[in-house]
């Protein structure tokens, strides 16, 4: 367990109770809290180790954070809907799986997610065209691209 203004300790947890946490909708952006030496501190998952071959969790990094400090993070870019280009003929081109946001722990989306339907050919979707909840801001310029929806490339 280590952060800003924050003295690094050793700390063992069940890692039975640790994967079941990660595996929910938040994944690492989960804010966590622990309890050390009974005192209560917030931290996420900075970092894993898992065994290559028996997928076992061997080593976790928490990272301390505070209710009062943005943090910068990733989360899953996703798309619903079948977009009017695609349904054309057209392809659509996501350009990222995930995005880099920056909020405060408790704001942090489980996801970004983009309501394609409307989008026809040559639509262009960029970082300022994202709907975010407020206080939630993606890192990337706001004139960089995220999704294309283009003419698909005729074989010869």
């Amino acid at each position: 367990f280590y952060g800003p203004d924050t003295e690094t300790v050793s700390i063992s947890c069940s890692p039975v109770t640790l994967e079941k946490l990660l595996s929910g909708k938040f994944a690492r952006n989960q804010v966590i809290e622990l309890d050390i030496a009974g005192d209560k501190k917030l931290a996420v998952v900075k970092d894993l180790e898992v065994d290559p071959v028996t997928r076992e969790l061997l080593h976790a990094d928490f990272y301390a954070v505070s209710k009062e400090r943005a943090v910068t993070t990733t989360v899953p870019f996703e798309t619903k809907g079948r977009a009017l280009g695609v349904q054309k003929g057209a392809a659509m081109r996501k350009l990222y799986r995930e995005l880099p946001v920056r909020a405060f722990p408790q704001n942090v989306p489980d996801a970004i997610v983009l309501d394609v339907a409307p989008l026809d050919l040559g639509a262009v979707v960029r970082v300022a065209d994202l709907e975010l909840d407020e206080g939630v801001e993606v890192t990337y310029p706001p004139t960089r691209r995220v999704l294309m929806i283009e003419a698909k490339e005729r074989k010869k």
